[in-house]
């Protein structure tokens, strides 16, 4: 039976093979993620200070007394004695008003990016790992969303779900076939373009202008960390795969399985701070029923980077543990949703879509 169904995985695979939208959304995530890594790339080498503007320096002004004090100042351990500079100058209510402006400003500095650092998000291994950041998941996530709808929502709209029944072929192995097929496109996906831009970082040592440290910076922790971070991307597309075949079997239309995909994709972006900020208990909730909250927080790490480290500051450690058991949960429950809904209703001929 198990060799039944990987048959049917292989044949499922051949012909997403030869239909044009598979690699129309391949090529749209090789584009986004290319583009990801040449924009830090023209970033790094567009200014003496790689990412700076995001954090810019804090100016004191008065009379002929000018007093700059920038992030990278904080790291060298020469800003401190220029923040107490300044704060001395006042007293009081004022005093208290600076300090807080001081503070709000040195959380910015959190973000701050070294040049070494800036370097190496062009760079091998890390610039694999940026591909698994959960910031960049969406381009990832909204692809395999529209994929797995189309694939199962054609089949109903040019009637060849019921052709395939109709020669024998059993309920859940040829469902089974199709979800093995999906999840093996996406981690195929995953590869691809983690092995574009492990080619692209290489090219950034040839093309002009020239870089003088190494093109490989990380030892073998880093790798592996890369690695890991791309399988917890496989992981987190799974439930992603599962959603979208089981909204194209309940609508039987590849039209309205990416709609609402789609639909409840962005619902959930604009659901999960608007609930989260309005009581504490609603965004435990947020952080514990929604797909997406958890998702982010199964792909969310607790790096820091030199800045946090330096200044002190406290970086939340992920519950990953939590995460990864409700997204095991949202896609068993989906696919067993899909199973028993497949098997139940009849399939009827083409629809024309």
């Amino acid at each position: 039976m198990t060799l039944h169904v990987f048959r049917l995985a292989v044949g499922e695979w051949h012909k997403i093979r030869r239909r044009l939208i598979p690699w129309i959304l391949l090529g749209i995530i090789v584009l986004v993620s290319q583009g990801i890594l040449w924009g830090f790339y023209a970033a790094y080498h567009a200014s003496d200070d790689p990412f700076g503007a995001l954090t810019p320096p804090y100016e004191y002004r008065d009379g002929e007394v000018s007093i700059v004090v920038t992030c990278e100042d904080m790291l060298a351990g020469l800003g401190e004695e220029k923040l107490v500079s300044i704060s001395g100058r006042f007293a009081g209510e004022e005093r208290e008003a600076i300090d807080a402006e001081i503070g709000e400003w040195l959380g910015t500095c959190n973000d701050y990016l070294t040049p070494d650092e800036a370097r190496a998000v062009f760079t091998l291994p890390y610039s694999i790992a940026v591909v698994s950041d959960g910031a960049f998941l969406a381009f990832f996530a909204i692809p395999i969303l529209i994929l797995a709808a189309s694939v199962l929502g054609m089949e109903y709209g040019w009637g060849t779900m019921r052709a395939t029944l109709a020669r024998g072929v059993g309920r859940w192995q040829l469902l089974s076939g199709k979800l093995i097929m999906l999840m093996a496109a996406a981690m195929s996906m995953v590869i691809v373009v983690a092995v574009l831009t492990g080619i692209s970082s290489l090219l950034t040592g040839i093309v002009p202008p020239g870089e003088e440290g190494s093109l490989v910076v990380g030892d073998g922790r880093a790798w592996l960390d890369a690695i890991k971070g791309l399988a917890k991307l496989v992981f987190a597309l799974v439930p992603y795969v599962a959603l979208g075949v089981f909204l194209a079997v309940v609508t039987q239309s590849s039209a309205q399985g990416i709609a609402l995909s789609m639909g409840y994709y962005v619902l959930e972006l604009i659901l999960a701070p608007v609930l989260g900020g309005i009581t504490d208990w609603l965004e435990r909730i947020v952080d514990v029923a929604l797909l997406g909250q958890n998702v982010e927080e199964w792909m969310s790490t607790a790096s820091a980077t030199e800045a946090q480290q330096t200044l002190g500051t406290v970086v939340e450690q992920p519950d990953t543990l939590r995460a990864f058991f409700v997204v095991l949960a949202y896609t068993a429950a989906l696919v067993a949703a899909t199973l028993w809904i497949f098997h139940r209703r009849d399939v009827t001929g083409a629809k024309g879509e």
